[in-house]
């Protein structure tokens, strides 16, 4: 039995052998993505204990990351198993539990490091980089242990996490309701998602939806004023906490133009690791070239999603149109407008909380409520019973920079 050794520099013909422990499908597949994205890393993923100890048993690998709290063999014992076949194995433990004896108890287990949920891109890829480089000496000899001796207890309670599913239809079952969906939500700065259809992600989680959300930059505010990369990530964690979805936060840069290859990169590859049912994309009537480009890049790798939508984060040219009404409760509005609040200290106007209640207003006429979404079709529709399609409408001409509008396109086929 040998020692993993410590890579900085992998090569592509070896990249470093990672093995990912995660039951969350769609975060276990998006924390793929981003680690090969981000480095030269062979991510192999499993997502319950009893597969990830069969594997450790099996092969030697130069990191493991795991969460700690798996069916089964839980994410301690896989750790604890870890240590004893390869000492100097670094290792990372992710939880969603804030409280510090998870991260206490992993340490103790042998964890290098441990990272609470949800993830944030750069400092994931900083953490890995890290553990890589720097290695890890030895702490205790290594001694043979078999699965049989492993302790397996009851993980914490937490909420069930909807099952998952490829990009089909979803049936309804006459008993338990309708089939829980993935749901994938893409915006530029942090704000464009939960201003834009932060509505309709609070009606996926109550249906039972899995529902991730990527910012694509982290700059929490217009570039004029000075972007804290540090204080983004944590507004759109907290942002995401209150609207109950995952986020995920890139660092593509927006000013003084975008980086295009990077864009095609995560906004892609998010869509085609996840596989979501539901694309929810900012609208072809963006003025910023940006956010065009995101939506470029995203339905581009978004073939087999068969529910496509755009939306209005606040910044949409005037000939908007769109043909998808949601009705939103005033329970939801509410919870939307909170959702914004951690980005008010930062002077970007469309995500006050009266224009947004304005133009949930707005937008309420043509579904006969008092609060509703708009959302531009590219693609399918909304799975929800009560969303106005207004078949009639017609969009307005292509805004000047834009002469090619996805959905005339899609519609003309």
């Amino acid at each position: 039995m040998s020692s993993a050794t410590s890579r900085s520099h992998p090569t592509p013909r070896n990249p470093v052998r990672i093995l990912l422990v995660e039951d969350d499908l769609d975060q276990a597949h998006l924390v793929k993505f981003l680690l090969e994205a981000g480095g030269d890393y062979s991510v192999t993923l499993v997502q319950d204990g009893d597969r990830a100890i069969g594997l450790l048993r099996d092969r030697e690998w130069e990191l493991l990351i795991t969460d700690l709290n798996l069916p089964g063999v839980d994410g301690t014992a896989v750790v604890d198993f870890a240590r004893t076949r390869q000492d100097q194995l670094p290792i990372l433990a992710t939880t969603g539990y804030t409280g510090p004896e998870y991260a206490q108890r992993a340490i103790e287990m042998g964890a290098d490091d441990v990272l609470v949920k949800p993830l944030d891109r750069d400092e994931l890829i900083e953490r890995v980089r890290t553990l890589l480089q720097s290695g890890r000496p030895a702490r205790r000899p290594s001694v043979p242990l078999e699965l049989g001796d492993v302790p397996v207890e009851p993980p914490p309670d937490r909420p069930p996490e909807p099952a998952p599913r490829s990009a089909d239809t979803a049936p309804t079952d006459p008993a338990t309701g309708p089939a829980p969906l993935q749901v994938l939500a893409i915006g530029i700065r942090p704000g464009d998602v939960e201003a834009g259809c932060g509505g309709a992600l609070l009606r996926h989680r109550a249906r039972g939806d899995g529902v991730v959300v990527l910012h694509l930059t982290n700059e929490p505010n217009d570039f004029e004023s000075d972007p804290s990369a540090a204080g983004g990530r944590e507004i759109a964690r907290e942002a995401g906490r209150l609207l109950g979805v995952r986020i995920f936060v890139g660092n593509v840069r927006t000013e003084p133009e975008a980086d295009l290859a990077e864009l095609e990169r995560l906004a892609g590859g998010a869509v085609r690791e996840i596989g979501p049912d539901v694309l929810y994309v900012p609208s072809s009537w963006e003025q910023s070239a940006t956010h065009r480009a995101a939506l470029e890049a995203a339905t581009r790798a978004a073939s087999s999603v068969p529910n496509q939508v755009g939306y209005d984060s606040g910044t949409v040219a005037p000939g908007f149109a769109p043909r998808a009404f949601l009705p939103l409760s005033d329970a939801d509005l509410d919870q939307k407008v909170g959702a914004l609040a951690p980005y008010q200290a930062h002077s970007r106007s469309h995500l006050a909380a009266d224009f947004v209640r304005a133009s949930a207003r707005f937008w309420g006429r043509f579904s006969n409520t008092p609060a509703t979404e708009g959302f531009e079709l590219l693609k399918g529709t909304l799975p929800f019973a009560d969303v106005v399609i207004a078949d009639s409408a017609e969009p307005a001409p292509a805004p000047a920079g834009n002469p090619t509008s996805p959905t005339r396109e899609l519609e003309s086929r």
